[in-house]
């Protein structure tokens, strides 16, 4: 049985984390007020509706993955990769869990011979595309210290290397910095060891890698090796760094080639398509703006950095359903199924990965909803039997009107409720468009609404609290699978504490 484990912190309200996040939730209420605001009718016509939240945070905060971007911007004398730009093959790979946290002290390096040296304990040998974790015990620390960037073990400029020289692509960590901590780096940097100062950071700009930082819950991890980890970073358009929900997938062995991985997402833009409801904005801050924010913070002089440059960053302000994202249980009702709906950070791991599907009605038109006997007769077309767990993507072509047209909203078809019922009792939890919504056309829904039909509005989205379902919206490249079925879908959630949906780097693993 697959097991999927979460390796990743919440971002939240009142976080320890040195990289404050700010979400304001908007209750079922709030969220039928602005509805009924949208579509000029009164919140009494359109009744209880779907939460939503707006989030404001840096893309380093929480457990992300650092770009090449963010190192530097050049890198092997090329333009160093953005986050919406690293090969999704890096962040998935057979996973292999390196432990310091008790031979390692906070502030000490781990060298080459330590890494070596836990290599032979669990008895290993490093592969190309391995993606290593490494445990510090920083962990334990996580929203509970306000010191906590100053405590973990990190590499050393050499053990970085050989990692590297063994074709290793990510490494991950548990500290606030794959570097050692930050205060320590400071007091060497003070004393004129500029060599000292973020080398594995400084690095980045030598050798094209990535690292994740501020992973959790490694210390549950039953073996150090004979698992898979994905850490697929959210596409911010531009991103030095993008959050992840890394995850641990156990149970289903390990990978012996490396497969192709297909992204369905598209980016959080500034700019998007998206309707009035989404005002996002990306304030990307660069390599020089982040050294003097660095030298203001610690008290030092631009002069003693190594160089004028350090590392970028971006602030992100946007819905927590801009982009491609999960609808977790919450979204649709605060009960579903009688009891506490789940919001994005409690939903389990295992409803977000499985065996896909993909049903294509791209010649649907807008007001023409799936019903019943379209699912029945596309099944038997593609020749499938639906099994409970399968990931059911719908391509409806609003994926080609994503970037470009201020009518996307619009264009796509959706389920009726009937269809969602007959899902649901397929044993199918978790679902997929490149659409909007799961529903038909808003515009469309709100004009049956005024002509008294109540039943036609979010049919899908109502139908929801009848039992406990995720729906991902806004995927895109469904056009670009290649069969119908054979392929692994993973969309894990950004956690979100108490949020109604998480970004999501949606992914086909071929």
């Amino acid at each position: 049985m697959v097991q999927v484990r979460d390796l990743s912190v919440a971002l939240r309200n009142g976080t320890m984390d040195p990289n404050e996040v700010k979400i304001t939730h908007l209750s079922h209420t709030e969220s039928m007020r602005k509805m009924a605001k949208g579509v000029c009718l009164p919140a009494d016509v359109i009744g209880p509706f779907c939460a939503n939240d707006h989030v404001e945070a840096l893309t380093h905060a929480g457990t992300h993955v650092d770009a090449p971007w963010h190192f530097g911007p050049i890198v092997e004398g090329k333009p160093a990769k953005k986050i919406d730009e690293v090969p999704l093959e890096w962040c998935y790979g057979n996973g292999v869990l390196l432990d310091f946290s008790q031979t390692k002290k906070s502030g000490e390096g781990i060298s080459t011979e330590d890494l070596k040296g836990e290599l032979q304990r669990i008895g290993y040998t490093l592969k190309p595309m391995d993606i290593v974790l490494i445990r510090t015990g920083a962990e334990e620390l996580f929203d509970k210290d306000p010191k906590f960037g100053a405590y973990g073990s990190g590499l050393v400029r050499e053990s970085l290397m050989w990692l590297l020289d063994q074709g290793i692509k990510l490494i991950g960590t548990d500290a606030f910095t794959l570097d050692i901590p930050i205060p320590r780096m400071v007091e060497e940097l003070k004393k004129g060891n500029r060599e000292a100062f973020f080398p594995i950071h400084y690095a980045g700009r030598e050798r094209e890698y990535i690292h994740a930082e501020k992973l959790s819950n490694l210390k549950t991890l039953p073996k150090p090796f004979g698992f898979k980890v994905a850490m697929f970073p959210i596409k911010v358009e531009g991103g030095a760094g993008g959050w992840t929900r890394a995850a641990a997938i156990e149970g289903e062995g390990i990978l012996t080639k490396k497969p192709e991985i297909l992204d369905l997402s598209v980016p959080i833009l500034a700019e998007a398509m998206e309707g009035s409801y989404y005002e996002n904005r990306i304030d990307h801050l660069t390599h020089v703006e982040e050294a003097r924010k660095f030298v203001k913070t610690f008290g030092l002089t631009l002069d003693l950095l190594p160089s004028p440059e350090f590392y970028a960053n971006d602030f992100v302000s946007c819905p927590s359903h801009a982009g491609t994202h999960l609808d977790a249980p919450w979204h649709f009702g605060p009960v579903v199924e009688g009891k506490p709906a789940k919001t994005a950070d409690r939903v389990p791991l295992e409803w977000c990965y499985g065996d896909g599907v993909l049903l294509d009605f791209s010649y649907k038109q807008p007001n023409d909803p799936i019903t019943v006997i379209d699912l029945m007769n596309k099944l038997k077309q593609i020749d499938y039997d639906l099994k409970p767990g399968d990931i059911v993507l719908f391509r409806t072509g609003a994926e080609d009107h994503y970037f470009t047209d201020p009518n996307f909203c619009e264009v796509a078809t959706g389920l009726s409720g009937d269809a969602l019922m007959w899902l649901f009792g397929k044993g199918i939890r978790t679902m997929g468009t490149d659409s909007f919504t799961l529903d038909i056309s808003i515009q469309i829904m709100s004009q049956k609404l005024k002509a008294g039909d109540r039943a036609a509005y979010f049919p899908v989205h109502c139908g929801s609290v009848v039992k406990e379902s995720c729906h991902a919206e806004k995927l895109y490249n469904l056009k670009k699978l290649p069969r119908p079925y054979g392929f692994k879908v993973a969309m894990f959630p950004i956690k979100l504490e108490n949020c109604s949906a998480g970004w999501t780097r949606a992914v086909a693993i071929l």
